[in-house]
């Protein structure tokens, strides 16, 4: 846990993605002998190779998103570019996140930046504690970002005394890391009886190109 020291020594936890983005710093702008430059860059590459990273996110992962639930969602990420849910909720490493809500699929599909799995939004030491998972080197837009969201966001909330998970994802107005689609994808799924069924309950993962095509979510391949 970065941040944090065992009790009765000076060790401090830290993780992989602190350590590679502190070794890439170093790789790229100390001045270093190439034989140096050599053993960093296997280091990098082993972190890498091994699945040590929390978000290293392979091609094919970058291809998806996850598709939420979001009728109060859609609403809470257009005022503050973050997804809330439960603590410790599990997501396949995927780069985006889209908004199920009013029964289509929502036209902003935005970059998924880093995460908390649990905080306390009221506790003032938690944030700076946290155990931030990130896609290489952003723990410092993340945690930037959930100090604005918290300086914001109303202090009355009963949530916010509650541990959630709390996503940091790209604001809307961020064209580089938000993927636009024409129209709001309808859903168009059945149940048995005919009657219509919503097209996700918990989350779901369709690839990004089919989502900027496709007109109604029947079109989707669900990963």
């Amino acid at each position: 846990m970065m941040g944090k020291k065992k009790s009765g020594s000076n060790i401090i936890w830290s993780n992989f993605d602190d350590l590679y983005a502190i070794l890439r710093t170093v790789k790229e702008e100390v001045t270093i002998i190439p034989h140096e430059i050599f053993l960093l860059s296997e280091l990098l590459a082993f972190f890498e190779e091994e699945g040590l990273l929390n978000a290293n996110l392979n091609n094919e992962q970058k291809k998806y998103a996850v598709i939420v639930p979001a009728r109060e969602a859609w609403p809470f990420y257009n005022k503050y570019g973050i997804y809330r849910c439960q603590e410790s909720r599990y997501f396949r490493p995927t780069k985006y996140m889209g908004f199920y809500a009013d029964g289509q699929i929502q036209t902003r599909i935005p970059e998924i930046i880093g995460s908390v799995e649990s905080l306390i939004l009221n506790d003032d030491a938690a944030l700076d504690q946290a155990d931030v998972k990130t896609c290489m080197g952003k723990r410092e837009e993340v945690i930037k970002r959930l100090q604005e969201f918290k300086k914001i966001y109303p202090k009355t909330d009963p949530y916010n005394s509650t541990p959630y998970k709390y996503m940091v994802l790209a604001k809307q107005g961020d064209t580089n890391r938000v993927v636009s689609i024409k129209a709001p994808i309808k859903n168009d799924k059945k149940a048995y009886s005919g009657r219509n069924f919503a097209f996700v309950m918990k989350q779901a993962y369709v690839p990004i190109d089919e989502l900027q095509k496709t007109t109604k979510t029947s079109e989707l391949t669900l990963l």
